[in-house]
């Protein structure tokens, strides 16, 4: 718990002046944390935050909107999250967000590569609902070893409104020994674009970075 206070003041601005609203307040966080106990050690079930506060000058509604988030810390690399905000006032829930994500590492076999390649995925299933208009966007990542010289990353994010994937990209990465070749496209909506960067790996502030065939080919529209 905390308190804080803040005197009412006239400020004279570039246009006008203004008045500071006085506030006296006082600000609570609870957090409860619950374990399960296995063999001698403890595993998290579930964090969960209360936060709000209450000021004592306000003529009306001096307690302010409730914000609870929890943080579920589940098995196999997967986590989820969410978050409300409770008006105590109308006693209704005006913004709220629920985010799943996964992290996992793949093991490629019987390809046409040199060798077993290890692919690393991760991802967000987010859902948000505020004030009657609801979104939900899953994004995800793809990278990993190609070759022993080249590499790969792939991004992309898919809104539920439009039902589509509004942006990606796709990087191409080339060791080359002293340097590093790095060539990208990239969608955002309608948009494409390409980029190319050449840079030294002992000194990756010096480079060589523009888009692909700038000085020929702008980007693109679909």
């Amino acid at each position: 718990m905390g308190y804080g206070l803040r005197p009412g003041f006239r400020a004279i601005a570039v246009k006008g002046e203004g008045q500071k609203t006085p506030s006296s307040y006082l600000s609570f966080n609870l957090r409860n944390d619950l374990f399960t106990k296995k063999e001698k050690r403890r595993y998290p079930l579930i964090i969960f935050n209360t936060q709000g506060n209450y000021d004592f000058l306000k003529r009306e509604k001096k307690l302010s909107n409730i914000n609870f988030d929890f943080t579920l810390p589940l098995p196999h690399n997967l986590s989820a999250s969410g978050y409300f905000n409770y008006n105590p006032y109308s006693k209704k829930i005006e913004t709220s967000n629920f985010r799943i994500s996964y992290s996992f590492n793949l093991i490629l076999t019987d390809l046409m590569l040199p060798s077993n390649k290890n692919i690393t995925t991760s991802g967000t299933y987010s859902f948000s609902k505020s004030h009657n208009r609801e979104n939900n966007t899953l994004s995800g990542s793809f990278s990993g070893q190609l070759t022993e010289k080249w590499s790969f990353n792939y991004n992309f994010v898919y809104t539920g409104e439009e039902r589509k994937i509004n942006s990606q990209s796709l990087s191409l990465i080339r060791d080359l020994h002293c340097f590093s070749l790095e060539i990208r496209w990239s969608k955002t909506g309608n948009f494409y674009d390409y980029h190319f960067k050449l840079s030294i790996k002992g000194i990756p502030d010096m480079k060589i970075e523009r888009s692909f065939f700038e000085t020929i080919l702008p980007s693109l529209q679909e």
